[in-house]
């Protein structure tokens, strides 16, 4: 379940964005990297598999279960779900996540990671481009 914060930080993105799903989405992102509280809400209920992803690039193994242990499900022992992450650790797991990723050391509270890169202006030729489309395409819904 989503927290009362992370619904009003998302719906003031939304806000702020006028509805643009992609510019709130870049406003989050934003807000992520500075607001650690916001950041530990959004991933919190990602962390298992977060972790997992992690431990599995390291090299670690999920415990092997022998064939009386799988006919019976109750007898396995599941790891008890992490309560709890302290801010060295979760440092540590995003910085050993973007090091897989190629980003290179780790970053200072994930603001690395969570900026994104921006892409070059549109040329005159291809913004005219789609606006030609754009007519074409109302053109046709109009006629038909």
């Amino acid at each position: 379940m989503t927290s009362r914060y992370v619904t009003e930080q998302v719906n003031r993105a939304l806000v702020n964005a006028h509805g643009n799903s992609s510019e709130a989405m870049r406003l989050l992102t934003r807000a992520c990297a500075t607001d650690n509280r916001l950041l530990r809400e959004v991933v919190a209920p990602f962390l298992p598999g977060i972790l997992q992803h992690t431990l599995s690039k390291m090299g670690g193994a999920a415990p092997a279960v022998d064939a009386d242990e799988a006919a019976n499900p109750a007898a396995v022992a599941r790891p008890a779900r992490p309560s709890a992450l302290s801010d060295r650790g979760f440092d540590a797991v995003v910085g050993q996540l973007s090091r897989s990723i190629g980003v290179g050391e780790a970053p200072s509270r994930a603001a690395h990671i969570l900026t994104p890169e921006r892409r070059p202006a549109t040329s005159q030729r291809h913004r005219d481009a789609l606006h030609a489309l754009a007519v074409a395409f109302a053109r046709k819904r109009l006629e038909g």
